[in-house]
């Protein structure tokens, strides 16, 4: 990887990291490897990836327990194309 590939995978790290915690992630029905260090973040429930690049196209945490805000770290995700978070207890809306 070259440095500006390090810095992109940093990013998506980064914003489900704080996903995560603005969402109250300790409390998800299903955070099946999330921050796991050793799981490439692909892996994580609810977060599907394309082109095996680690470009998340898609996040799937719809009836999940998710509490909290949705944070604006999301709009940090460029290939994010369909984000399914209903039946949750999240207060914002989405960022734009």
């Amino acid at each position: 990887c070259n440095s500006d590939d390090d810095q992109i995978q940093l990013v998506r790290l980064y914003s489900l990291v704080v996903f995560y915690h603005s969402a109250g992630g300790s409390n998800w029905n299903d955070k099946s490897n999330w921050l796991d260090a050793t799981t490439n973040m692909c892996e994580w429930s609810g977060v599907e990836c394309a082109n095996n690049e680690n470009e998340i196209t898609t996040l799937q945490a719809s009836n999940n327990n998710l509490i909290g805000k949705i944070p604006e770290e999301l709009g940090l995700l460029a290939e994010l194309t369909d984000l399914q978070l209903g039946n949750n207890g999240l207060t914002e809306k989405i960022p734009s």
